[in-house]
């Protein structure tokens, strides 16, 4: 099992998580992905929710990717998110081989944030057409 915490010090909302891909590979039967994802928020950091599990193997040793994506309809995988747990129960041959686990996503900003940004939106917007005259 592997933890990831992410910033909410500087980032007290979380995280919006918009995909997760993991890569395997390994050349002696140690190539299945067998993984289960893992999440916690901001608002109970120690409280883990299963996002997904699966398994998945290649027909021969080789490299394997796989992406989780958002359901039809849905912008994100996960909200507010504070920390990303992966779990690697019963590996093949007692082990396997990940090259990667890449998380994508972005800060949720904090609504102060955002209006000061609209408001140097308008100024700038403002002072664009006050320049044009």
């Amino acid at each position: 099992t592997v933890t990831y915490t992410f910033d909410v010090f500087s980032n007290p909302l979380g995280y919006e998580i918009t995909q997760i891909d993991t890569f395997g590979a390994w050349d002696d039967g140690r190539d299945l992905q067998n993984i289960s994802i893992l999440f916690s928020t901001v608002s109970d950091p120690a409280a883990f929710t299963l996002l997904t599990s699966y398994s998945f193997d290649l027909p021969g040793p080789n490299f394997s990717r796989v992406s989780v994506t958002p359901g039809v309809g849905d912008t994100f995988l996960m909200s507010n998110v504070h920390s990303i747990r992966f779990s690697f129960p019963n590996q093949e041959n007692g082990s396997g081989g990940y090259r990667e686990l890449d998380v994508q996503g972005f800060v949720i900003p904090e609504p102060s944030s955002l209006s000061l940004l609209s408001a140097v939106g308008f100024i700038v917007a403002f002072s664009r057409r006050r320049s044009v005259r």
